[in-house]
Parts: structure tokens; C-alpha cells; sequence
């Protein structure tokens, strides 16, 4: 056993102190140890039966989970976008509200949502037939939609909690789409138009832009066209390119931003704001395509 390992219990019992001068540096040295003393600190919680010393070992609990998942979160967001998995970072952003969640939840729910589509899109003969496919059985099968949400609900944004209720904004539909499409061989790519996210399947040199949020609803050019211009936002080629897991990312962050806010949530709020500064500063997440422009009834960058 090492003298750290014997000295945290010590340090804990001293959380108790009266005194700020001893329990105050007491809490200081235990949030250096970080995740050398969690156990040890959630084995006191539950023997400790004094209200004081009980409150200082929450708070000293929560400030090093907090400390875990922006270290957590920092890691991911300097990788390489060749090193960036999207499904990872999904479940790493949703990791900031349900500290429990990990990559193997959410890619169980996705696989859970893949189950029976292999064999159905075998019996198609090109990709149009395939991309209606999928949409069949997201979309009606299992009842994935995006009427009547407002995004005021963070949970509206987190891939776990869009299976589990059915319902998100565009980038959480469509990133489901993207990456239950991933299990059954079908190139499903997110496209991060400006003010509503769509997707896109490639096959060879066919493209199809479809909308998860609406079902499945195919899209043409024009359409997208003219769905910009009726927001006010000048048509770009540039905008039915593919989106880049770090652009993807830093996309659904922003959106997490004003929920939080409106809860007064600035501990939750914290982790997604310095998450998204990473993927920024990582220089392939690129900053809102909509500028200033008057937002769309759907907000600005769903």
C-alpha cells in the first residue's frame, strides 16, 4: 500500500475539522489526488453520519468528477479529426449531464436500433431504394421525430436520450441516422447546413440529401436553396458539404448552451462551453454558418 493510499482516509476524517485553516487545505491536497481518492471518499459517505463533514465530501466528490470529464473531454477534443470518432464523442458530451454514460451505452442503443435493417436493406437494388429503407424503419418503425421540439431540453441533443424518448433536434437525428447507417454498410454522412442539419448518403459519384427531422423527407438543391433564402441566408456550395466529426460536435454543443443557460446550470454549462472552445481550437471546427442573420422558427444551428 502506498503512503498516498494511507494518508487519503486520514485526509478525509480531516474534512471534519472546524477549522477552515485544516479542512480547507485538506480539500485542496484531496482534489490534487483527483480520481486516487474517490473510492475512498465514497466509502466515507456512506459511513459518515456528520451533516458538515458529509456536505464537504459531496462537494469534494463533484468538483472531481467535474475535473474527470473536462479532462476527459479536453483529450478528445485535441485528437486529429482522422483520430476523432463521432460516436465517442457523442457519448463523451453526454457524459456532461449523466456521468454514467459511456461509449458502450450508447453504442448498445444504437445497435439495438440497427437490429433487423441489414437483412431488409439486402433486398434493395440501389441506393435510393436503401436510403428509404433506412428511413422505413427509423422513422416509422421505431418512431424517431422531431416535431414539437423546441430545444429547450438538453435532452433533446443527446443521442441516448433521443432513442430513448424518440424525439430530438435535426443534428441528434441525423447523427443517428449517420451512425446506424455505420452498422449496416450504408454511407450516410451529416451535412451541416446552415440552421437545420440534414444528411447525405454517397454512393459512387449518386449523392442523396434527405432530413431526418422530417422523417426522412428528400431533399434536392433547390430545395435546400430555397429552404436558406426563405431564412434569409444566401446560398453557398460550401453548405451541402460534409460536416467534420469536430464541426459535427462543436455544432451540438452551441446548441446546449442556451438550455443550460436558461436553467441558471453553469456547472453543466462550463463543461460544454470549454468543450466547444477545444473543438475550436483544434482548427477544424468551424464557427456558425449563420452569422447574425434572423434565426429560423427552428433556432440557428440545430
Amino acid at each position: 500500500m502506498s503512503d498516498t493510499t494511507e494518508l487519503i482516509p486520514a485526509l478525509i476524517t480531516l474534512l471534519g475539522d472546524p477549522d477552515p485553516k485544516v479542512h480547507g487545505p485538506v480539500r485542496q491536497h484531496l482534489l490534487t489526488l483527483r480520481g486516487e481518492a474517490l473510492p475512498a471518499l465514497e466509502r466515507a459517505r456512506e459511513t459518515n453520519g456528520c451533516p458538515t463533514t458529509l456536505a464537504r465530501i459531496d462537494g469534494v466528490i463533484g468538483c472531481i468528477r467535474a475535473l474527470e470529464i473536462d479532462n476527459r473531454l479536453e483529450a478528445f477534443a485535441r485528437l486529429p479529426e482522422a483520430k476523432m470518432d463521432l460516436e465517442h464523442g457523442c457519448a463523451l458530451l453526454a457524459s456532461i449531464a449523466y456521468p454514467d454514460h459511456t461509449p458502450d451505452v450508447l453504442a448498445a442503443a444504437l445497435d439495438r436500433l440497427a437490429v433487423g435493417l441489414g437483412p431488409r436493406l439486402a433486398r434493395c437494388t440501389n441506393l435510393a431504394e436503401r436510403v428509404e429503407t433506412l428511413c422505413i424503419h427509423l422513422f416509422q418503425d421505431h418512431r424517431l421525430r422531431g416535431e414539437a421540439v423546441a430545444g429547450d431540453d438538453p435532452d433533446d441533443g443527446f443521442l441516448h436520450r433521443v432513442i430513448e424518448r424518440r424525439k430530438g433536434l435535426p443534428i441528434a437525428l441525423a447523427t443517428i441516422t449517420v451512425l446506424v447507417g455505420r452498422r449496416v454498410g450504408l454511407p450516410i454522412h451529416g451535412v451541416g447546413m446552415p440552421c437545420h442539419y440534414i444528411v447525405k448518403a454517397v454512393e459512387g459519384d449518386e449523392e442523396i440529401l434527405f432530413d431526418p427531422w422530417a422523417g426522412g423527407t428528400p431533399l434536392t438543391r433547390a430545395h435546400c436553396i430555397g429552404l436558406l433564402g426563405s431564412w434569409g441566408i444566401p446560398f453557398q456550395e460550401a453548405y451541402l458539404e460534409i460536416d467534420t466529426a469536430h464541426a459535427t460536435l462543436a455544432r451540438m454543443c452551441r446548441n446546449l448552451i442556451r438550455p443550460y443557460w436558461q436553467r441558471g446550470d453553469h456547472q453543466h454549462l462550463g463543461h460544454v462551453v470549454r468543450f466547444l472552445h477545444g473543438l475550436e481550437e483544434g482548427g477544424t471546427a468551424t464557427p456558425c454558418r449563420c452569422g447574425n442573420r434572423q434565426a429560423p422558427p427552428h433556432d440557428l444551428t440545430r
